[in-house]
């Protein structure tokens, strides 16, 4: 899944084409119900998966990569961008591999991570960037022994790119399965917090720390069960409660949705309450030990966001009943995390509260707003625009 442009969702599903199930590229527009096809996938190495989609918003453009060959018949080759008409190949793609993982930067230049050796003709250690005419490498990539590594998760924050999967070494510098590059200066870093002592799929911001999802039991120092947070002031690593059990346990996805962090992949118990497979994470990230508990859900109040959609005049109002008095914060977020600033904050008693926020100033699309009472979750809504 992407966010795609005019508020409506890239989506990589299964669809019945001639009676036959086929791989495809569609949009889907979650205010209609309504999807779009935008492209056939077809001829891959061993299956036609599509594993990553990202959408550039400066110049329109909706990139698709995975481990399939052909798009709506034209050769491609693991990698296409569709501009709203037609699809094209960027080079040419990768002759054997896959891509695992795309991100676009602040300044527009695209990255994809994955398993492979070059890109478009360039050597590459499963790692490069495109400057829209052709693929470069970031610096000598990522290594694990003597081979490539594998890139299965990026994570663009800041001047940094945050590059996870399964490697010992990025560019010169020695890591632990996660390293990141100051795409400014071009050059690699490992965390000071370390790293990780197995895989990690999966990446997303979450209350301003940086959430890491695989296949490791220990991140940096900490004992840590397939999920950890990294907080950024003290360079560590810390827990998120007992995190996930089962057997052959995984963490494949995470993603952020009202106000919550939303966990996929292979396990039967989250934070010990039976889960299988999918589960949310409630708490404010605040400390290495404190799991969501049964009596802080009951004490989320009701949060109602009106007009959704925002009307022209641009201006949102927040209901929030207050269980007690506190400092109440309203901030807006894009569907992947990042903060777009806070939309209104002060001091509140104990009751029902309206609050209008300056809505004019959040962009086109659909936004997650939280509503958080003396540094906690009070409650979060998705408003369109």
């Amino acid at each position: 899944l992407a966010p795609y442009r005019n508020g409506t969702i890239a989506i990589a599903a299964v669809v019945t084409l001639n009676g036959q199930p086929t791989p495809a590229v569609l949009s889907y527009d979650p205010v209609l119900r309504s999807t779009e096809q935008l492209g056939v996938i077809g001829g891959g190495f061993t299956t036609r998966n599509v594993f990553s989609l990202v959408y550039d918003q400066q110049r329109a453009v909706l990139y698709c990569a995975g481990n399939f060959r052909t798009i709506n018949g034209d050769s491609v080759n693991g990698i296409a961008a569709y501009d709203g008409q037609q699809w094209r190949s960027l080079a040419g793609g990768i002759t054997s591999g896959s891509i695992n993982a795309l991100a676009v930067l602040p300044d527009g230049t695209l990255i994809a991570g994955g398993n492979f050796t070059a890109i478009g003709g360039t050597a590459a250690s499963s790692i490069a960037r495109w400057n829209g005419t052709a693929w470069e490498p970031l610096g000598d990539g990522v290594q694990r022994d003597a081979q490539q590594g594998t890139v299965y998760a990026l994570l663009v924050q800041g001047n940094w790119l945050y590059v996870a999967g399964l490697f010992n070494r990025a560019g010169s510098q020695p890591c632990a399965n996660i390293a990141r590059w100051d795409w400014s200066t071009n050059t690699w870093s490992a965390l000071a917090g370390g790293g990780t002592n197995g895989a990690i799929y999966a990446l997303s911001m979450y209350g301003g720390r940086l959430v890491a999802g695989g296949e490791f039991t220990r991140v940096g120092d900490t004992t840590a069960n397939r999920i950890a947070q990294y907080d950024f002031a003290t360079e560590q690593w810390l827990r998120m409660g007992s995190g996930l059990e089962g057997s052959a346990v995984a963490v494949r996805a995470l993603a952020v949705a009202q106000g919550a962090l939303c966990v996929g992949g292979s396990f039967d118990l989250a934070g010990g309450r039976s889960s299988r497979g999918f589960a949310r994470w409630l708490g404010t990230l605040s400390s290495s030990s404190v799991e969501p508990s049964d009596a802080a859900s009951s004490e989320r109040a009701p949060f109602t966001l009106f007009p959704n959609p925002i009307g022209l005049e641009g201006v949102l109002t927040a209901t929030v009943s207050l269980p007690q008095s506190g400092w109440l914060e309203l901030a807006a977020y894009t569907l992947d995390g990042r903060c777009l600033g806070q939309l209104w904050q002060g001091t509140l008693s104990a009751g029902e509260h309206r609050c209008l926020l300056p809505a004019a100033q959040l962009p086109h699309g659909t936004v997650l707003i939280v509503a958080r009472l003396s540094g906690r979750l009070l409650g979060s809504g998705l408003v369109a625009k």
